[in-house]
Order: structure tokens, then C-alpha cells, then sequence
């Protein structure tokens, strides 16, 4: 893999990308809360031996990218512009297949409602769909609300027994940028929490709505998020990993997932 810092205004993104060959599909892969584009170390090396480019970024405010220069740079909008730019600036691309990892299924969701012309498939890797899914990001919102955040902070990631996939999403939790972790915690409570009626908050309204290809790819799923995929029809496969971290755990079974939805010509 390539490596390199890709500048723009005041902020920087840092970026690791296969060697980019016109004929090949470009997927764009999208990390989650706390992590970072290392997340994808052995899936983007299984992509590429699959014949797709790769290109990996670390988002504004984790891993080896810049801050951003307010907390609004964090927020989904803002990284979706910097990826685009990314896109569209350094390598000239028409269009991409997007992966996206828990919270990067929450902006490849908004990637593909914004801009559908530009994304060739979207595979979201357990994003949020429905308000029960955002538990880690709700109970830091909740946290910080009585000023416990960094007691809740040090509970659940510093000092833990984890597995190995674990114990590398904790090293990069400490990490990423803590104004980032928080204000994108905020984002992903406010923007799947249910309606008043019940109904889905907007992620889920959106996958559910998008006129892309998509598939849905789960290792576990709650009574809810079951449910909505059932209601809503929508194509969704299981992926047999030890936990949310099926990136680092199941590689090989998702580059071939990734490669089978591309090839095809229509949704499964």
C-alpha cells in the first residue's frame, strides 16, 4: 500500500491507496468511531488481490490526519466533503464503491443519498440503522451530558481484557481525537434516534430510501434492526465473526462478499 498526506484549507487527511488502475473498481473504505484507516489493513490488501482498488483514509481526527480546526469539522457533512475532495482532487475519480464500517456506514449512507451518480455499490459493514444500534455512541452522549465523559472514557477503553481485534480498536481510540469521538457520538445519537411515532430515525430512513445497490452485512443482529431489514426488504447477508469487528476478523469472507456485489449487475 501507498501512503500519503493529502492537504487542503488548514487541515490534512493522511491516506493509504493501492496502486490505481483505471480498469478496476475503486473502493472507497470508511472506518468507524475511534478507528482508523488501519482497520482495514487486511481487508484492503484481500481487495486488491481481488482485482479492486483500494483507498483507505484516516477521517478528520483519527489516526494520523489533522484536526479539525472546529468542532464542526467533525461533524458528517464536513468529513463527507473532505472525502469527496479526496476523490475528486487526487485521483480524478467518477465514481466508487464505498465500504463502510459502523459509523463510515453512517456516512457512506449520506455519501450515497447525496451523491448516488458517484457510488457504484454500497457496502455497509453493521452501520446504524435503528436507534437500538447507537448504544456505545449514546451512552458517551450520555455520559458527557453529567460531565462523566472521561470517567466513562477510562472505564470502557483503557485498562481492558479485550480480544485481539478489540485490543487494536482500543489502541486506536486513544488515539483518535477526543473533541472527534464525542462530537461524532453526538451526531450518530441525534441522527438515528426514532421518531416520536416509532418510525426509523434519518440513517435508517435513508439506507432504507437510497436508490443505490446496497447490502447490509451483520455479525449480530438486535430485535429492531432484524426487524427494519425484514420491513424493509433490504438485501443483507451475515458474515460469521467473533464480533463487530468482522473487518479485522473475517477479511477474506468480505473481500469475496465486496467482489461478488460488485461483479453483479443488479442488487441481490
Amino acid at each position: 500500500m501507498q501512503e500519503f498526506v493529502f492537504s487542503f484549507e488548514k487541515m490534512w487527511m493522511y491516506v493509504r491507496h493501492s496502486t490505481i488502475y483505471s480498469e478496476r473498481p475503486t473502493v472507497l473504505c470508511i472506518h468507524g468511531l475511534g478507528e482508523s484507516g488501519l482497520s482495514f489493513q487486511e481487508l484492503a490488501v484481500e481487495l486488491y488481490q481481488r482485482e479492486m482498488n483500494v483507498v483507505v483514509p484516516d477521517l478528520i481526527g483519527y489516526g494520523r490526519s489533522s484536526a479539525a480546526e472546529d468542532a464542526g469539522g467533525y461533524r458528517f457533512d464536513s468529513q463527507i466533503d473532505c472525502l469527496w475532495k479526496l476523490i475528486n482532487d487526487k485521483f480524478g475519480l467518477s465514481e466508487v464503491v464505498l465500504v463502510g464500517h459502523s459509523m463510515g456506514g453512517d456516512i457512506g449512507t449520506l455519501m450515497c443519498a447525496g451523491e448516488p451518480n458517484r457510488v457504484r455499490k454500497f457496502i455497509n459493514l453493521e452501520g446504524n440503522l435503528t436507534e437500538a444500534d447507537t448504544f456505545i455512541c449514546s451512552s458517551a452522549v450520555r455520559a458527557s451530558e453529567v460531565g462523566k465523559y472521561d470517567d466513562w472514557f477510562q472505564s470502557n477503553f483503557v485498562g481492558q481484557p479485550a480480544s485481539a481485534s478489540l485490543r487494536r480498536y482500543y489502541a486506536s481510540v486513544r488515539f483518535s481525537r477526543g473533541e472527534a469521538f464525542l462530537e461524532n457520538a453526538r451526531e450518530m445519537h441525534d441522527r438515528n434516534r426514532a421518531a416520536a411515532d416509532g418510525s426509523p430515525g434519518e440513517i435508517g430512513s435513508t439506507y432504507a430510501s437510497l436508490s443505490v445497490p446496497r447490502l447490509f452485512c451483520w455479525h449480530a443482529l438486535n430485535d429492531s434492526t432484524q426487524a427494519f431489514l425484514i420491513d424493509q426488504k433490504l438485501a443483507n447477508e451475515e458474515i460469521d465473526s467473533e464480533s463487530h469487528w468482522m473487518i479485522v476478523e473475517q477479511p477474506k469472507m468480505i473481500a469475496a462478499t465486496v467482489r461478488q456485489f460488485v461483479k453483479q449487475c443488479q442488487p441481490g
